[in-house]
């Protein structure tokens, strides 16, 4: 009997230690100076923390009003995952793990390309300038994506898809330079008049971040590229569709190999506004 506790007893162990692991714990650092949302991250102070086991690190500062999250990936398959699929930044005020809001950007189509309005080689707010030669980083380098972002809710009839000069607060960017993608997001933490698309969360708060990217379909016989299956369900509310697929990178000849999409949520306790009092 005893012996048997103890089984039970380290196995929930092993899974508290385990989750915590898939779950990690970020604090939110007071916002110093500014920070300007242009896929650069010369203006953050501090360092990047893993976002868990996902090949990707993230790092977040808040001030009354906003928070800002950089995100940063050198690893090739989560770089293009993001770049050619679109990342989804989801935020649960609860300080767990539902999916009450969420923003994707880059915004791209169904096959894959980017939106019409997103160019490659360009000088597009949150675009690189790489210039490799040819392959899929050179790609990656060069695309600007486009203007747009896609607002979500855990209700379909609630989401929305915007210019960012029409998001009302919110901002989004991302680049990659010498191998590197470097994200930023900054988004409204309370809903009100001015900010109608918000975490709806206050100063001091634990809140759940999570990140995501679609998964791939494995293409037809013959096709080296990623499928085009996006999220399933379609997109409420007469919108259109930014499933999304992802084409390889040169590598079809030697058999397609299906990235992992990345899927992972944490918590953010954010930064309490400065005691006036003393």
């Amino acid at each position: 009997m005893n012996r048997g506790f103890l089984v039970l007893w380290l196995m929930g162990l092993l899974g508290s230690v385990t989750w915590a692991a898939e779950h990690p714990k970020f604090v939110s650092q007071p916002l110093a100076g500014t920070i300007v949302v242009d896929g650069r991250d010369d203006d953050w102070m501090g360092v990047v923390e893993p976002f868990g086991t996902e090949p990707v690190s993230i790092q977040v500062v808040n001030d009354g009003a906003f928070l800002y999250l950089r995100l940063v990936a050198s690893d090739p398959s989560a770089r293009t995952q993001i770049m050619r699929r679109g990342l989804i930044v989801w935020f649960d005020e609860d300080g767990k793990t539902k999916k009450r809001f969420g923003l994707r950007y880059p915004v791209v189509e169904s096959s894959g390309e980017p939106q019409e309005r997103g160019r490659y080689a360009g000088g597009r707010r949150g675009g690189g300038s790489g210039s490799g030669s040819g392959g899929e980083r050179a790609n990656d380098e060069s695309y600007a994506p486009t203007d747009r972002i896609d607002v979500l809710s855990s209700k379909k009839d609630d989401e929305r898809s915007l210019t960012l000069d029409h998001a009302s607060g919110i901002e989004a960017a991302a680049r990659v330079d010498q191998g590197t993608l470097r994200y930023e997001l900054k988004v409204p933490l309370a809903r009100n008049d001015d900010h109608p698309y918000a975490i709806g969360t206050l100063p001091g708060k634990t809140i759940g971040i999570g990140i995501e990217t679609p998964k791939v379909d494995r293409p037809s016989s013959g096709g080296g590229g990623y499928g085009g299956g996006g999220y399933g369900g379609g997109r409420g509310g007469g919108m259109r569709g930014h499933g999304g697929g992802m084409r390889g990178g040169g590598g079809g000849e030697r058999g397609f190999q299906q990235p992992k999409p990345l899927n992972a949520w944490g918590t953010v306790a954010l930064s309490a506004p400065p005691d006036r009092s003393r």
